[in-house]
């Protein structure tokens, strides 16, 4: 905001508000540099715009590393706003939302109340699964291997189709579904060794993906994710389809942005072999062309919102319990089922995963904000008491 001082017209106020007090110096110093070439006898027009454009991107770029990283915190404070919720940054990426008694502190999805040993236990998918096993909980067979050879041998015995995912990576980071040969299998596990020194080959198993956000024993919200890909129109090719996708999500104003891009890589191209086509191909109009096993947002996949009455209720209980049984108060359960409108106990589901600090679609931090705070604004009443004091007589 600019504001023109009054009696001092050569002077002007800046006000703008900052979390961090090196970026505030950093756009006041920019600004006033930039006001100095402003007012240059007679700058040229595209000169000028030109000046103005190179200062801000230089400037976006030199207060970016002041601002909030990852995905969440992001959103929890945009939402807050939206809910009156009072905010402040404590540190890095770590928030307080609500004032005294009634606040609560938030860093990405962990809350002050997320036990440390049950987020480090979910982190590592071979315990979370094991415990989940261990307490009737649905979760896909799997074994930990270090080597290709383990990796291939494991997946004769579980049979074909297979998942190689590392044990310790969050996001889908890692992750290729449907391997269906021994090359697929060793390509995997090289990738996923980069990641981390420990690989689970598991047993592929058929179904829809869906993420069950769970906030203090309580289903909050739920997306099916759509593995990535492009639907046909009867006219372009699917590399026109794909350019077309990927250049609306970069320049998208709408959710879209958060998508990822896609390529038509080894992976893409052998999954449109199966589907008989190939990337000059053009598919019929509405016809859904897959071009990734897995369906995670990180790998090109699209969130889709559902309501909690389309759920049954099974699952929506096998998702609180998967959270109870780790000990979790916030936990994206990931699960695998023919149709989450039926009971898991009719059509069968499995865990895959259970993430103790999820990474949430912009749909999620409003309801778990809600939850959080019972509905409240966290906020402590304050009241004030004004007496008028009588003169003596």
């Amino acid at each position: 905001m600019l504001k023109q001082q009054s009696g001092t017209p050569a002077v002007f106020v800046v006000a703008q508000p900052c979390l961090h007090p090196n970026s505030a110096q950093e756009v006041v110093l920019n600004l006033v540099s930039l006001l100095n070439k402003a007012v240059q006898p007679q700058p040229a027009a595209d000169g000028l715009a030109s000046t103005v454009r190179n200062s801000l991107s230089e400037l976006t770029r030199s207060v970016e590393k002041h601002g909030f990283t990852g995905f969440n915190t992001g959103h929890f404070v945009a939402a807050a706003a939206e809910l009156g919720l009072p905010w402040r940054r404590l540190r890095g990426q770590l928030i307080q939302l609500g004032h005294g008694a009634n606040a609560r502190w938030l860093e990405s999805s962990w809350t002050d109340r997320t036990p440390v040993i049950a987020s480090g236990l979910a982190r590592n998918k071979q315990a979370a699964a094991a415990l989940l096993r261990m307490n009737g909980l649905p979760v896909p067979d799997h074994h930990l291997v270090e080597s290709a050879t383990q990796a291939l041998r494991q997946a004769d015995a579980l049979g074909y189709p297979v998942v190689i995912k590392p044990v310790d990576r969050d996001g889908g980071e890692g992750v290729r579904a449907g391997l269906e040969d021994p090359a697929a299998v060793r390509a995997a596990f090289e990738e996923a060794m980069r990641l981390s020194k420990r690989v689970l080959v598991e047993k592929h198993v058929p179904g829809r993906d869906y993420r069950l956000q769970v906030v203090e024993g309580e289903v909050q919200g739920v997306l099916e994710r759509v593995p990535g890909g492009v639907v046909g129109n009867g006219l372009d090719s699917i590399h026109s389809l794909l350019e077309r996708q990927n250049h609306e999500r970069r320049t998208a104003l709408d959710d879209r942005r958060y998508l990822h891009a896609m390529d038509l890589d080894d992976e893409a191209l052998k999954l449109l072999a199966a589907q008989d086509l190939a990337r000059d191909s053009v598919p019929a109009a509405g016809q859904v062309v897959r071009l990734r096993s897995a369906s995670n947002v990180a790998s090109g996949g699209v969130p889709v919102e559902l309501q909690l009455d389309q759920v049954h209720a099974d699952n929506l209980r096998l998702a609180v319990r998967a959270a109870r049984v780790l000990r979790l108060d916030v936990a994206g359960v990931d699960l695998l089922a023919p149709d989450i409108g039926r009971s898991w106990l009719e059509t069968g589901a499995n865990i895959c995963e259970v993430n103790a600090m999820p990474q949430m679609f912009t749909t999620m931090h409003k309801p778990m904000l809600r939850s959080l705070f019972k509905g409240g604004n966290g906020r402590i009443p304050v009241v004030i008491v004004i007496e008028a004091v009588r003169p003596e007589l």
